[in-house]
């Protein structure tokens, strides 16, 4: 068996959490390459990725795990760790589960974006959003939505998202929008800070085509998963589609989504 090694360096920079579980896995009698964001135009062959961050580290990696079929398995060196499975002192646990065949396979639906002839893989979310910067035309952005070329709404803000399940409890959340269970074959359209009463979540199948033009001067940006890509020219559409890969998590056999959105929930609210 062959493991691959993602981890945040920022998170660790006395790499005391990479010797551990590189220990643990040669304990194990199992190869390991630690990779890098240098490796993301790779392609490696392996049986799983472990990601020891939060889940903003999972989401730089994630990409590369799908496009080469590879597993994750995530431990939460983060906050709140929506997609993390194990905490750090579960390391020689979760390897003797993966080892052993005990954990179960959890896919989850990708989107495909593109604009001006690029196209960009998102596991959370795609954002079209305003950008502050010194110019003259920096004013709140006008978003037109169509799904299937149907017209939905111009949104007058801060801009617009448009979400997986996975992320529909990320930026989404955030922005007052609903929660999508991980199984869900639905993607959902949520305003940023609409400047009117029509600021409700559109929640759409994810077989269908969903468009988002700048319809107006304000400067704008394209954001894919939290990663600034660049600046939108108006009435030239962002075209959000279900991608044809899914990204591959790896799991306890008891996962139970509802448990962890209340305990992660009800441990991220103030105290009183």
């Amino acid at each position: 068996m062959k493991a691959l090694i993602y981890v945040n360096r920022e998170k660790d920079p006395e790499n005391i959490y990479l010797e551990k579980i590189k220990t643990i896995l040669n304990n194990a009698k199992m190869d390991s390459q630690v990779i890098n964001d240098n490796n993301f135009e790779d392609t490696i062959s392996a049986d799983v990725l472990f990601v020891l961050g939060g889940d903003g580290t999972i989401l730089c990696v994630t990409e590369f795990a799908t496009r080469n079929n590879i597993p994750i398995i995530g431990f939460n060196v983060g906050k709140l760790g929506f997609l993390t499975e194990f905490e750090l002192c579960e390391m020689q646990t979760a390897i003797d589960m993966f080892k052993n065949g005990e954990l179960v396979v959890d896919t989850r639906l990708t989107m495909r974006a593109e604009y001006n002839g690029n196209t960009y893989f998102a596991l959370n979310d795609v954002v079209v959003q305003r950008v502050y910067i010194e110019q003259p035309n920096n004013r709140i952005i006008s978003v037109g939505v169509a799904i299937d070329d149907n017209k939905v709404d111009e949104y007058v803000g801060e801009g617009v998202l448009v979400t997986s399940p996975t992320g529909s409890t990320a930026f989404s959340f955030a922005a007052g929008g609903s929660i999508l269970a991980p199984g869900t074959k639905a993607f959902s359209v949520t305003p940023i800070a609409s400047h009117s009463f029509n600021n409700r979540t559109v929640v759409f199948s994810s077989s269908c085509n969903c468009s988002l033009t700048l319809l107006n001067s304000g400067t704008a940006g394209l954001f894919i998963d939290g990663r600034f890509v660049g600046l939108l020219d108006k009435n030239s559409p962002v075209k959000v589609t279900e991608s044809s890969i899914s990204a591959i998590f790896l799991r306890r056999p008891n996962y139970d989504f509802y448990k962890i959105l209340f305990n992660k929930l009800k441990d991220s609210r103030p105290k009183i």
